[in-house]
Order: C-alpha cells, then sequence, then structure tokens
C-alpha cells in the first residue's frame, strides 16, 4: 500500500489512531530485510526498535540530525533506558511500562537544550508482536508554539469578554444562554451558573417576548440589529438596554447569536425627566408674566409666548417667521436686538423704553445666546410701575435708614437663634465692632458674659416663641476692649404677611452710666451710712480712747510692773487698740482712713513681712513667698499693705484647721482689654500683682459675693468682726487698685491684688511701729497744744508735765494765737487738733508760720482722711498723728519733728 509523502511536522502530526494504523502497515518483520530498514531511516521522525529489555536492536539514521543529536546515549545495543534526555522528558516510568506490559503512549514533553532553546518532541510508544517496541520521536516545536500561540490569544480574548464593561451573552440558534460575562450577570442580578442555559425570553418584559423570536430569526438570517428592548432582572426591575446583535458561527458549522447589552435606563429616564421639564417650561413660558420670544441670526421670529401674544392682540404662532419690528412701535427694540444679534456677547441685560398704550414704558430685556449664537431668546420684563415703586420705596428706605443709623440708640435684627443680620452705626461705636464683624454671628456668645449666656438666650428664645416680650430689660454686654455696659433692651418680632416670626428687632439704650450711677449711689449710700457711723463717732470716740490710753500710760508710770494694777492697766491699753482697730477698719471700708503713701517694691516688702506674719501661723501651717524677678514699684501705704497681708493671712489660717500651705507670690502683668474685678472693672494697663492662696476649705458660691461686705462674717460667733475683708477691699480701693477672689471648696482660696506699677523712684519704706518704748528726751524749748477737748487736752498737758516739758494750752485756734504772741520766743513746737470751732488746725497754722514760718507743727486728729482733706484743707503729706495714739509713740514723733530741718508749710 502506497502512502503519500508527510513532512517532518505532518508526521508529528498525526492523531494517536492515524500512527497506530501507519504502524500496523510497517510493522517489520522479526528478520526485516535492508529494504524495511531503508524505508524507517527515510520516515522523518527517529525511530527506535527495542526489546522489552530496553535493549535497541534499531536506531534510525535521524539520531544524527538536529534536534534529535541531543540524545547521545542512543545507539544499537544500548539500552533506551540509559539516555538522560528521555529522563529529562519524563519517558522512564512509560518505557518501562511498555517494555513491562506493552502499555502503549503517546506524550508531548518540552526539553531545554544547552542554549535555553525549547524544543518539543511527541513521543509515540507501542508494542510489538513477539514482545519487542518501537519509539516514534518527532519534533513538534513550531505545531506547539503555534499551539501556545493560539492558546494565548484564546485567553486574552476570554478576558477582554470577561472584563467587558458591556453585557455579553453567546446564545445558540434557539436563544439558549450558552456563554455570559461577570457584567451581563451583574445587569441582570444572576448568577452566571443560574444565566447558562436559561431562555433569552425569560428576561425579557411581557411585552418583549414576541420582538425577542422576531429578532431572532432575523439575526439568524444574517442582519446585525442595533435596538433597544426592555428586560426585567432577577428582583424584578425594568431596564431600558441598547442591543447590538449579530450571528456568529459555533464549532458544529451551525449558528449562534452574539448580542452586547447597554444599560441606557438612565438615559431613558433623564429624556423623560428632560422632555417633562420642556413641557413644564412652555407652560411657565406662556403663563409668565413677561414677554418672550425667539429669534434667529436673521431677525425673524422662531416663537413667542402667550403673554406676548396677548400684549400684541394677536396669537402667538403669528409671531413665527416674521421680521423683528413688523408691530410698529418697537424701533427701540429692533435696534437692541440687531445689536445683541451682531455682538460677541453672550448674555445681556438692558433696559429699554418704547411707546406702548399711549405711553413710554420701561422694560428690562433679558437676552442670552443659544444654538451657537445662531439664535436667542429675549424676555421682555414691563418695569415701569416697579420702577416708580421703587423710587418711592427708596425713599422711604432711605428715611427709615437714616433715622436707624442716626438713631441714639443700639438698632439690631436677630434671626433664630441669636444670628446678628443688621447692626447701626450706633451699636458699632457702643461694642467698638465694625458690623462686617459681627453680621452673621451669635449675639450671646459675641457680647454676653460667660455667666450669663444661658439666662439670656432662654429670654432671646422665649422672645421669639411669644412668650414674653422682656421689655425694658438691662442686659450686660462686653465691648471689643472687654469693657462691660449695660444695655436697656425694646424688643419687638417683625413678622412676614403669614404671621411667621422670622426676626427679633432689638432697640437698644445705652444705660451703663445710669446702672453705674445707681450702683455707685447704692455703694455710696452704703458707704455713706459706714462713713457716718464711722466718721461720726470717730472723733469723739478717739478723743476718748486718746484720753484712755493717755491716763492708763500715765498711771503705768506711777505703778510698779509687779503690782496687779500694773497688770490690769496694761489690759486696759489692750482694750483701747482693740476699740481703735474697729474704728480703723470701719473708716478703710469707707476709704476715709488716714495715708501715707510711698513708692517702694512690692517683692521686698514682700521678703520683710515674712518674720511677723510667720509668728501668726501654727506649725502645721507652711508659708511659701515666691517673688518675680525685678523690682515690682507701687505707690501705696506700707503700714496699710502690710495690714492687708496680715487680715489675709489670718483668715488662710482659719480656713485650714487641720494645717496646709499659705502662697504669698508677685507678678506683673499687661493688660490690653479690660477685666472684671469685685465691685469694678481692671483698666488696660501694666499692673503687679500680689495673690495670696491657700489649701483651706475654700468660700461657698454663695458666700463669695459678700465677702467684702462689713459685718459680714461665716465665722462662728466671738471668732470675727465681719471687718477684715472690708477693710482690705477699702484699702485697696483707696489705693487706686482692685481685688479678684477665686475659690474652690476642694483647692482652697486665692486673692490678687492688682496695683498699678509705677515709674518714679522707689522709696525704702518707714518701719511701721516704734521699736522702743523708752521716751525721748526734749530741749529747753516748750510746746503749745491746742485741743478743744478739756480732758485730752488735760492729759497731754499731765504728760509733757511728766516729762519736764514747759507746755502752753489752748482750747482753741484764737486763744492759741494770743498765747504764741505772748510766748513766741518760748514756744519751739505746736501740736494742734484739726477740727476745731472758730479757726481749724489749718488756718491756726498758716497764721502762726506767718509769724515764725520756721515753726514745727504737729496735727493730730480723730477724723477721717475725707474730712481733713475736704473741711481742713489739709494735703496728704502734712505732719500728722492719728487718734487714737499711745503718748510712747506722741513723744517720738515729736521727737522726729524736731529734728528735721525747718521746712515752710509744714
Amino acid at each position: 500500500m502506497k502512502h503519500e509523502t508527510l513532512s517532518h511536522m505532518d508526521y508529528a502530526a498525526l492523531s494517536k489512531e492515524e500512527l497506530i494504523g501507519r504502524l500496523k502497515e510497517i510493522e517489520r518483520p522479526r528478520h526485516a530485510d535492508s529494504v524495511y530498514e531503508d524505508a524507517f531511516h527515510a520516515l522523518p521522525v527517529l525511530t527506535l526498535f527495542f526489546n522489552n529489555q530496553g535493549r535497541i536492536s534499531f536506531i534510525s539514521e535521524y539520531a544524527r540530525l538536529d534536534p534529535y543529536t541531543v540524545f547521545k546515549n542512543l545507539r544499537a545495543g544500548s539500552s533506551v533506558f540509559e539516555e538522560e534526555n528521555f529522563k529529562a522528558l519524563g519517558l522512564l516510568a512509560p518505557l518501562k511500562e511498555l517494555c513491562a506490559r506493552q502499555h502503549p503512549f503517546d506524550v508531548e514533553k518540552p526539553l531545554i537544550r544547552k542554549n535555553e532553546n525549547k524544543v518539543y518532541f511527541r513521543c509515540i510508544g507501542k508494542g510489538l508482536p513477539g514482545g519487542d517496541c518501537v519509539l516514534f520521536l518527532g519534533d513538534a516545536t513550531e505545531r506547539a508554539a503555534i499551539s501556545h500561540e493560539r492558546e494565548n490569544t484564546i485567553a486574552n480574548h476570554q478576558t477582554l469578554f470577561e472584563m467587558s464593561p458591556s453585557g455579553i451573552i453567546l446564545m445558540d440558534e434557539n436563544g439558549v444562554v450558552v456563554e455570559a460575562n461577570s457584567a451581563i450577570c451583574q445587569l441582570l442580578g444572576y448568577e452566571y451558573s443560574e444565566l447558562i442555559g436559561m431562555h433569552i425570553e425569560d428576561f425579557a418584559h411581557e411585552s418583549q417576548k414576541e420582538v425577542y423570536r422576531e429578532n431572532l430569526k432575523r439575526i439568524l438570517a444574517g442582519e446585525t440589529l442595533k435596538h433597544t428592548i426592555i428586560d426585567k432582572t432577577r428582583d424584578g426591575k425594568i431596564l431600558h438596554v441598547h442591543l447590538h446583535e449579530k450571528r456568529y458561527r459555533l464549532s458544529n458549522n451551525r449558528y449562534g447569536i452574539l448580542s452586547i447589552a447597554q444599560d441606557i435606563s438612565a438615559i431613558i429616564t433623564a429624556e423623560r425627566a428632560l422632555k417633562e421639564e420642556r413641557d413644564v417650561i412652555r407652560t411657565v413660558l406662556d403663563t409668565v408674566p413677561g414677554e418672550v420670544s425667539w429669534i434667529n441670526r436673521d431677525l425673524v421670529y422662531l416663537g413667542a409666548n402667550e403673554y406676548l401674544a396677548r400684549k400684541h392682540n394677536i396669537k402667538k404662532e403669528d409671531f413665527v417667521g416674521k421680521k423683528v419690528g413688523f408691530q410698529p412701535g418697537n424701533d427701540s427694540f429692533y435696534s437692541f436686538v440687531k445689536s445683541f444679534m451682531e455682538g460677541p456677547e453672550e448674555r445681556v441685560e438692558h433696559e429699554i423704553s418704547t411707546f406702548v398704550d399711549n405711553r413710554y414704558r420701561s422694560y428690562i430685556i433679558i437676552a442670552q445666546k443659544y444654538a451657537a449664537g445662531e439664535s436667542a431668546v429675549f424676555i421682555g420684563i414691563d418695569i415701569t410701575d416697579r420702577k416708580e415703586a421703587e423710587k418711592h420705596l427708596k425713599k422711604q428706605q432711605q428715611f427709615s435708614s437714616n433715622l436707624i443709623e442716626t438713631a441714639p440708640a443700639m438698632i439690631l435684627r436677630l434671626t433664630e437663634p441669636d444670628i446678628i443680620v443688621d447692626f447701626n452705626e450706633y451699636a458699632e461705636s457702643t461694642t467698638g465692632y465694625h458690623r462686617s464683624e459681627v453680621i452673621g454671628k451669635s449675639f450671646v456668645q459675641l457680647f454676653i458674659p460667660q455667666h450669663q449666656r444661658a439666662l439670656i438666650s432662654g429670654m432671646i428664645e422665649e422672645i421669639f416663641n411669644g412668650r414674653s416680650g422682656y421689655q425694658g430689660e438691662a442686659t450686660p454686654i462686653v465691648t471689643r476692649n472687654g469693657e462691660t455696659r449695660y444695655i436697656s433692651w425694646q424688643n419687638a418680632l417683625v413678622r412676614d404677611p403669614i404671621q411667621k416670626n422670622i426676626a427679633l428687632l432689638s432697640i437698644g439704650l445705652d444705660i451703663t452710666d445710669k446702672v453705674k450711677m445707681e450702683d455707685d449711689l447704692r455703694q455710696a449710700l452704703k458707704m455713706e451710712a459706714i462713713g457716718r457711723l464711722a466718721g461720726g463717732v470717730a472723733h469723739d470716740f478717739n478723743n476718748l480712747l486718746t484720753v484712755i490710753q493717755g491716763y492708763t500710760e500715765l498711771s503705768k508710770m506711777k505703778t510698779s510692773p509687779e503690782s496687779s494694777i500694773y497688770e490690769s492697766l496694761s489690759e486696759i491699753e489692750k482694750a483701747v487698740e482693740r476699740a481703735g482697730a474697729m474704728t480703723s477698719q470701719l473708716l478703710a471700708f469707707g476709704r476715709k482712713q488716714v495715708l501715707n503713701p510711698v513708692v517702694f517694691d512690692l517683692n521686698s516688702h514682700l521678703r520683710g513681712v515674712r518674720k511677723i506674719l510667720r509668728h501668726l501661723l501654727t506649725e502645721d501651717i507652711s508659708l511659701k513667698i515666691e517673688t518675680v524677678e525685678g523690682l515690682l514699684p507701687v505707690l501705696m501705704d506700707p503700714n496699710q499693705l502690710e495690714s492687708v497681708l496680715i487680715n489675709l493671712v489670718i483668715n488662710a489660717r482659719d480656713a485650714m484647721p487641720g494645717g496646709g500651705v499659705i502662697t504669698l507670690s508677685s507678678a506683673r502683668e499687661k493688660l490690653d482689654t479690660a477685666r472684671e474685678a469685685y465691685g469694678g472693672a481692671l483698666k488696660p494697663g501694666e499692673y503687679a500683682i500680689l495673690q495670696v492662696r491657700d489649701t483651706g476649705v475654700g468660700i461657698a458660691a454663695e458666700n463669695l459675693k459678700r465677702v467684702f461686705e462689713p459685718f459680714y462674717t461665716t465665722k462662728e460667733p466671738g471668732k470675727g468682726t465681719g471687718l477684715g475683708l472690708s477693710m482690705i477691699y477699702g484699702i485697696i480701693k483707696q489705693s487706686g487698685g482692685e481685688i479678684r477672689v477665686i475659690s474652690d471648696r476642694k483647692q482652697g482660696t486665692s486673692f490678687s491684688i492688682y496695683l498699678p506699677l509705677e515709674s518714679g523712684p522707689v522709696e525704702e519704706p518707714s518701719p511701721a511701729r516704734v521699736s522702743g518704748r523708752e521716751l525721748p528726751r526734749f530741749g529747753e524749748k516748750a510746746f503749745l497744744v491746742v485741743e478743744d477737748n478739756k480732758a485730752l487736752r488735760t492729759m497731754i498737758i499731765g504728760f509733757f508735765e511728766k516729762m519736764k516739758v514747759k507746755v502752753f494750752a489752748a482750747s482753741n485756734g484764737v486763744q492759741a494765737l494770743e498765747m504764741f504772741a505772748r510766748h513766741s520766743e518760748e514756744i519751739g513746737m505746736v501740736l494742734t487738733d484739726v477740727m476745731m470751732p472758730e479757726m481749724n488746725g489749718r488756718e491756726l497754722a498758716d497764721r502762726l508760720r506767718e509769724r515764725a514760718p520756721g515753726l514745727k507743727i504737729l496735727f493730730m486728729s480723730g477724723h477721717s482722711q475725707e474730712v481733713i482733706e475736704s473741711k481742713a484743707g489739709l494735703p496728704g503729706n502734712t505732719d500728722m498723728i492719728e487718734k487714737p495714739f499711745d503718748l510712747v509713740s506722741l513723744a517720738h514723733k515729736l521727737n522726729a519733728l524736731l529734728s528735721l530741718p525747718a521746712q515752710n508749710g509744714r
């Protein structure tokens, strides 16, 4: 049987059945002659015959040709199991099975050569009658490359198919789904496994099933269709799907259908909405009270609305096709349209005047081009009546605006909850804020102090709800510079036509001065009452205390210290001192105390009083003093500051029955804005701050506001008079300072005293107390004592006589002048009361110094500083000793004055 000549690749590409058939035809007999061997040598493959032990009996000449030269160990007589590349090809196991059991095999294996080229071999093994075997090795490299390229192409196509954003379905000729990608599964809501095998009509809308059947016939007939159809998803949702469908050939030479789907539901919905919108626009244009027309570049009407048609008494259809200006009296409109269509602008608003109904009327024309400028829409609005109303309204608004802006009151308009929308000039000047800084902001957050925000917010809410008007309520506001001002408000709700609350109109009068005057009046009345109480009795009471003190001291001088009477006299002195202190405290709160202010360093003073303060404390209380670096110059009476510190430290001690820490510290601070303080406000400026802190029980919130009131105390009866803190407050205020107090029931109390920093030279404060009780000695000069109180005058005379000093006495100024006239050569010192009948101490001093300019004069008084300065006219730096005084202090004061050089006017 003759066979056509097969090429190398054709032979290797034979199927297994075809190759076996060929082998059957060319099976060689057990003793093949040379003719058969030549035939095997001629085959375009490497041919091997071997026995069931693998011993090779024949190898064709192709073993010497490339690529078969890789099998170097193959030769007649050798074993197929010795070939290393058979092992690399994975042929050893199949060969053993072939030799042992005559199991044929047909495999294609790659082999990597030394040059890293990959060669594919098709290996066919078959058993022969008699137990021998044959192996054919064919070069399948080229066919394998084509096969791999085809596989890659198929894989790429499969990837594109799967990743396509469009849904793709492959159907057979009956419309059954045979393949589908992820996009179509997602679109229809089916799993892949569910979709395969479904008929195309299964997800078609009921109205579309017949359409699907007809389309299947047309596509299978060769038509390519692009159409839109209605589908439904698995959950019943309706979809509008655009399909691109054509037939394709299946492997069985029959036709299937390729369908590419895109969901255009959103487009269909948008088109419907657009149509509805166009219908609405047409309706609106026909009902709008404006003249609307469409005109092209040739100035021909394309359409007009009902309003324009009625205005000209013609049908709107009659405008179409006519030239602009076909109606008389439209010359200005014609000129505007012509200019606009020829110009570059896309949109224009223009006012024109045209003659209509026997009068000129004003129109606003709004023109907008479309269709790339080939056409435009024109809207004409008759503004004649509006312009006349605007003129009238503008006059009214100008009048109202001028009235609001020039009104001497704050005028605000608020929207809920408290947003500022109007703010007039007076409000600007009152608060320090420009309207641009407050519009759109919360009134409460911007102006109301923190502790009153909840209250004011509630009041505003009640006004908006109509529950209250709060007319005339005085409200504190904080200005830009931190100042607190009080505003009395008149409120009204501004309502819209259907009675909805839209805004709160508030007119506020600045009553800060009135409130301050009322507060000052109340304070003044309180102070005046205390002042009258203190000042009214101070003079007589201090005179009595001075007499008691003086006679007690004179008695002690005559009594032995070991005597029981001496001890009783000492107790009288202590009682006098306590009574004098109470009078001093009352005068201090009423700010009527006699002060001797000097500029001194606060830090040095703090360090200097440490020892005095330490003696006031028990061992379980620590005293810390912390001072800031540098000098803190302040103007104040250092003796009074010492009294302030002593009282504050005693209060702190009493607040720590179980022990604790008292800290005295100093600091400096520059205030750029005002700050609240007790009973006043700290003005901007530089301050020295003295702070006294304790770790005690603190002060209850309800008591904190009253701590500086006179006679107010929370201590047990007999343990406090309620005058200590009031004295402190009076001293600080009289010294030009302010005080703030903060307290916490868990952390203790802190008193902060603010004193203005001074720039003058610092003086060393003189000792507050006389260090010794020794009486000085006086010279030969006599003293003139002028005192209207007989008991006090007699006591002082007795003291000077005890001191061996010559004394002249007078009960008033007139007697004193007569006495001085007779004894001017002898008198070297005058001790005079300030307030006396007929002639006060200042007048007496002036008259005496007219005669003796260098005369030393010491004033004594039990009155307040206010009375001394206002009624007697004595300056604050006058040499003065306050009643009640002890005789030793009087003696030292006189001695100190005598030791100074003579100064006129002192």
